[in-house]
């Protein structure tokens, strides 16, 4: 037989082959293990949290350079493969084998494929500990895990740059096909490992081989993305995100990138566009219809709504996941919005699962609590909304010799268009606390781990579920004795369930703390109002409720100077039509996800008895108001009818409200911020009060000014009462008196008051806590 014959060839190859194994296993694999096990032995007596990387590099990374040789590279594999720590080693081994590649052929390699993978995977677990490790890896199958391993790095990755897409394992697409990630998979796989040691411009370098591998990989496309958006390459964004739409219009991780970069460069065409190709060609039902909801309430885009809510309702009664923020603008009874924070809530904790907890709700504060009560605030919002401006005036009342003041603000992901940070913060703000940190480019892990090591008593939740980005599995990793709630529209935040928690018999059913894991808040402030004793059954939280009011809302009120022009001057400088005796202006000045097609038609029932009368609409974005425009058409209110005011804040847009002379609220979602502005101001305001706590901050408000019946129960009876309101001048200055009666008597604007109760219940829950006492619901 011919040496130059394939089987000769071939029985030569095993020869050789038989020869390397045996000198490995007597010599070379006994040290490997036991190095590797000492590795591991390290590991298992540290906190599970720690980083695995540098312990790596320095006990073998010089043994796996030695170990990349082809000979060896089938024992590296095995060697690997028979232990449950081989994908941490893999890190290296896949990272040093993509190094050193030079031409794609080198990459077809099985083994290759599959060492990209867990090194993919591996950058997962050596943040989340060795318990998830076991959990995730005992049994462990290479050949059945690769595309799963590929698969949940993809998620911890999109999840911590906040994308807000958490694992849908049963319902997502099937992100890979055959047995092993593709060439392009295994380049984004290294990638995205780059990303994680933070070496952007080597990551597009990456991302970009993947696509030239292949050029319709949509996760390529997707990462290259959101790393060319943090540099502001937006042309080259533009292209990479509408390619993967093409690719995959419903991917919920593509359709949420592309939601947030249409919005932050004003592509709302593109917005509603996307929003329908996802309805179009995406599956009947699955977690893409929450995003493309609220892709269409942005842009008023309401053809289609009904149906899709009425999917979305289907997934909560089926047990499914359900962001609750797409809830809130519909019908939802405060049992509904609980019913899907709760569903919502395990999957709050994908990142910070396997970390410990050294404080538990009535574990008490022990040593933790030094002098003064550190109170720390947890916002993205703080520094540039218009609730955040009220929110600095009331810090400014506070008692620093009692209290000091932290600021935990994530603003934008480091990852996400527009990310802003605390430069812009001005010395004022800044003074308001004693200390400041920014954790919004900190993965969830490391956030808690720096915000443990700053040690607040307290940590208030300023955005709860509503947060852009979603942050709160730093909450469900419990990073201070005592954690409150303090939200606009206070709904709960469920419960994360923790793995080390599940029920006895391998999921059976469990009880209480030990099915749900406990919850992420203790507390959440409210007052009577908005939560009413009935619905604390619907809450994991005890309810503060405090009597001066629950959320700051006079700072500007004060500093809005009216022009000393005659009213028809100043009406013409805001596009309003001339004054007479009896023309009126309504405003609604809330973004256009308020509003609804049952309220458009009730606004139109009460222009249409108002021939006189004009609709003073927000201009959010050019869809939305042509959409609305549009619906009003239909309705036979011509769009000389319905004006639009620039979107502005503070005493500019607050001047507006001296020019109205009636306010319409709206529902199920109330305008709660811009009601209050309204009601700041002196303007009458209606609404409709419904079950649930975003349908009635508007009445809670209007009854502790006196001023109850402004609220209707429906869409008639608000509509009737509008028109009254607009045909009677005297009506509508009764009520104005009665609001700068009430204003002055109740303190509600005062942000002095409200500091002082805060601040008593903030102590009443550290007293609580250091007692080892459960929180409880009170009131002040």
């Amino acid at each position: 037989m011919r040496a130059t014959d394939p089987h000769a060839q071939g029985a030569l190859f095993f020869a050789l082959r038989f020869l390397v194994l045996s000198f490995l296993a007597c010599f070379v694999l006994p040290t490997v293990k036991s190095e590797i096990q000492a590795v591991f032995t390290y590991w298992d007596q540290n906190e599970p949290e720690l980083p695995a990387g540098d312990v790596f590099e320095e006990k073998y990374l010089n043994w796996i350079k030695v170990m990349l040789t082809p000979e060896k590279r089938c024992e590296a594999e095995k060697a690997f493969r028979k232990q449950h720590y081989q994908i941490l080693t893999a890190f290296e081994v896949g990272s040093l084998i993509l190094e050193g590649a030079t031409g794609g052929s080198d990459l077809n390699d099985t083994f290759i494929q599959i060492a990209g993978a867990m090194a993919h995977y591996s950058t997962l677990t050596g943040v989340l500990g060795s318990a998830r490790e076991s959990a995730c890896l005992s049994g462990v199958d290479v050949e059945g895990t690769a595309q799963q391993q590929l698969r949940q790095q993809q998620h911890a990755f999109l999840w911590q740059h906040h994308q807000h897409i958490p694992i849908e394992s049963e319902e997502e697409e099937t992100l890979f096909s055959g047995d092993f990630p593709t060439l392009s998979q295994v380049l984004v796989a290294e990638g995205l490992r780059r990303v994680k040691l933070n070496l952007p411009e080597s990551s597009i370098e990456i991302m970009e081989r993947a696509l030239d591998a292949d050029p319709n990989d949509a996760d390529a496309l997707l990462n290259l993305a959101i790393l060319l958006s943090a540099k502001g390459r937006d042309g080259e964004v533009l292209q990479l995100v509408e390619s993967a739409l093409r690719q995959r219009p419903w991917c919920p991780r593509v359709l949420s990138f592309a939601a947030s970069f249409f919005r932050s460069r004003g592509h709302f065409r593109r917005l509603e566009k996307a929003a329908e190709n996802a309805l179009a060609q995406g599956p009947p039902t699955g977690p893409h219809l929450e995003l493309v909801q609220r892709m269409m309430m942005e842009t008023a885009a309401w053809e289609n709504m009904s149906g899709v809510m009425h999917k979305i309702y289907l997934r909560m009664m089926q047990g499914q996941r359900v962001d609750p923020a797409v809830l809130l603008n519909s019908c939802a009874s405060a049992r509904s919005l609980s019913k899907g924070a709760r569903l919502y809530a395990p999957y709050l904790n994908f990142q910070t699962e396997g970390m410990k907890q050294p404080f538990q709700p009535g574990g008490g504060i022990g040593g933790h609590r030094k002098g003064k009560i550190r109170i720390g605030f947890f916002s993205s919002s703080i520094r540039s909304s218009r609730v955040g401006v009220s929110v600095w005036d009331f810090l400014s009342h506070f008692n620093r010799t009692h209290a000091e003041l932290l600021l935990f603000s994530y603003e934008r992901p480091h990852f996400s268009p527009n990310h802003i940070g605390l430069d812009a913060l001005t010395p004022a703000m800044r003074s308001q606390f004693d200390e400041i940190y920014d954790v919004s480019s900190l993965v969830d892990v490391d956030a808690v781990l720096k915000i443990r090591s700053v040690a607040p008593d307290v940590l208030i939740d300023v955005d709860g579920l509503l947060g852009e980005p979603q942050r709160s599995a730093i909450l469900a990793a419990r990073v201070s004795p005592v954690q409150i709630g303090w939200f606009r529209y206070p709904i709960t935040m469920g419960r994360a369930v923790r793995s080390d928690q599940q029920g006895e018999g391998g999921g059976g059913k469990a009880s209480g703390a030990s099915r749900y894991g406990t919850p992420l808040l203790d507390y959440i402030i409210a007052d009577r109002g908005v939560i009413p004793e009935d619905l604390d059954r619907e809450y994991d939280e005890k309810i503060i409720r405090l009597k001066s009011g629950y959320f700051p809302s006079g700072a500007l009120i004060a500093q809005v100077a009216v022009s000393p022009e005659d009213r028809a001057t100043r009406r013409a400088s805001f596009g309003l039509p001339e004054p007479t005796e009896d023309s009126i202006v309504l405003a609604a000045f809330g973004p256009p996800n308020r509003i609804t097609p049952d309220v458009v038609k009730v606004w139109a029932q009460v222009l249409q008895r108002l021939p006189n009368s004009v609709l003073w609409l927000s201009d959010y974005n050019p869809v939305a108001s042509r959409n609305i425009l549009d619906a009003f058409a239909s309705l036979d209110v011509p769009a000389s009818r319905i004006l639009k005011a620039p979107v502005t804040s503070g005493p500019q847009h607050l001047a507006r409200y001296k020019e109205v002379d009636l306010f319409l609220d709206t529902w199920p979602f109330n305008q709660c911020q811009e009601a209050h502005d309204a009601i700041g101001m002196g303007v009458p305001v209606l609404t409709v009060e419904l079950s649930s706590p975003v349908s009635r901050c508007t009445a809670a408000l209007l009854r502790r000014m006196q001023l109850g019946e402004l609220v209707s129960s429906d869409g008639t009876r608000y509509a009737a009462l509008a028109v009254r309101l607009a045909l009677d001048p005297k009506v509508r200055a009764q009520a104005h008196d009665v609001l700068t009666i009430a204003r002055q008597q109740t303190g509600y604007f005062s942000g002095e008051r409200l500091s002082r109760d805060f601040l008593r219940a903030i102590d009443r829950t550290v007293q609580t806590a250091s007692a080892g006492l459960p929180p409880s619901a009170f009131e002040i």
